[in-house]
């Protein structure tokens, strides 16, 4: 479990935001956007845990629902949020409106969720879809593929630099190259 302090306006901004995109229909760029833009006090981690939070609850919130509606019995967006945190190993502080919710728990219940359309967070009919296009185990290998998060791919003007030297400055940043 990682300890990680949140505090009460992030958390009221974060599920602010997730009130305006599954509620209001607007998009979660935007969304993101003007929240951050309005946050001038906010530093790079806390930019990074909103941004992170409400991207991940909007890609998987069919799952976070399943999840909260067992443990909790509730989905309002402080309950996906926190079931999110919990996902990545936080706990929740004293003063969240979440009773007690045990992480490890959690992460027990996202991960042996049955249903392969809510394990991968997809509709049923795109998982009706999948299967019929492609058949029952490559549309679970592909299913699972895209929900991985893509490598990040940099191509490098030979004019200006090379492989070798760029690689080198990466490495001396602290980013690990292939």
């Amino acid at each position: 479990m990682t300890t990680i302090k949140f505090h009460r306006n992030q958390i009221h901004a974060i599920t602010k935001a997730l009130d305006l995109i599954f509620g209001k229909n607007a998009k979660a760029d935007e969304v993101v956007q003007r929240l951050l833009k309005g946050q001038k006090r906010w530093g790079s981690r806390d930019r990074r845990l909103a941004a992170g939070s409400i991207y991940d609850i909007v890609r998987y919130k069919r799952k976070y629902e399943a999840v909260a509606t067992d443990m909790i019995g509730r989905t309002d967006h402080a309950s996906l949020f926190w079931i999110w945190a919990a996902e990545q190993g936080y706990t929740p502080p004293d003063w969240a409106d979440i009773e007690e919710l045990d992480v490890n728990k959690v992460q027990e219940a996202l991960n042996n969720v049955e249903l392969r359309a809510i394990r991968e967070s997809v509709p049923d009919w795109l998982d009706k879809l999948g299967v019929e296009e492609l058949g029952e185990d490559r549309w679970e290998k592909e299913l699972h593929v895209l929900n991985q998060e893509a490598d990040v791919i940099l191509r490098v003007n030979t004019l200006l630099t090379h492989p070798e030297r760029l690689q080198q400055w990466l490495k001396e940043e602290g980013v690990e190259t292939e």
